[in-house]
């Protein structure tokens, strides 16, 4: 189906808007029946995951590699990888959202990101204004470890959001839309510590959250 997303464009009245269209997929099915040797698998040589991960992350992991040469060792080895990198960050997910990282409100002024409406598919629309972020105050005022932390917190309260609108449409909703705005972007944000800061969060994130967005807007 199309998926219409509305943006402003530079040069024109704020008013006005360009759509772009785009064929994106459904969200699949959660699992199958061909799965379940992938989810005993699981269980038996990561029993914690299931106490530890949501459901609908551990289909993804189920998802995202079932079609692997060895499904049941690669799926359960990066499982115990995400679940190894939540120990070293102190991270659980049954209280992520109740406690926001320090320095929440200005980590929020410098990096403008956050839902801003749905796709056709239902899916959240996610802005990330990364163009607009102050790479040089943002270097100075957070570590790439706190701009991992902020940045995993916002991406468990967009799948927080996904499953209230699966329960609320009957039907699974995981992935973002991610739309990105690069307006503003210099030579700053190409800076040797706020690449880094950069490929450390993408790094870090690829393993925890597989087939988590729909493709990308810029």
């Amino acid at each position: 189906r199309d998926v219409c997303v509305c943006v402003r464009v530079g040069g024109l009245r704020p008013t006005s808007r360009h759509k772009i269209n785009h064929m994106v997929e459904h969200d699949r099915a959660p699992l199958s029946r061909n799965d379940a040797p992938i989810v005993q698998y699981i269980a038996t040589h990561v029993p914690d995951a299931f106490a530890r991960l949501d459901a609908d992350m551990i289909c993804s992991f189920v998802r995202s590699y079932r079609s692997y040469k060895k499904p049941l060792e690669t799926t359960v080895k990066y499982i115990q990888e995400t679940l190894s990198w939540r120990n070293s960050i102190a991270y659980d997910c049954s209280d992520s959202l109740r406690d926001p990282p320090k320095g929440r409100d200005e980590f929020e002024r410098m990096y403008q990101a956050g839902p801003i409406g749905r796709d056709k598919c239902g899916r959240v629309v996610v802005l990330e204004r990364i163009g607009q972020i102050p790479a040089k105050e943002l270097c100075a005022r957070f570590s790439a470890a706190d701009v991992v932390q902020h940045s995993v917190y916002n991406r468990e309260s967009a799948m927080t959001l996904n499953r209230k609108l699966s329960h609320e449409n009957g039907r699974l909703i995981q992935r973002i839309t991610p739309l990105v705005d690069l307006k503003g972007f210099g030579w700053d944000h190409l800076s040797r510590d706020f690449l880094h800061r950069t490929r450390v969060l993408i790094n870090t994130l690829t393993t925890p959250y597989p087939d988590s967005t729909s493709g990308f807007y810029i």
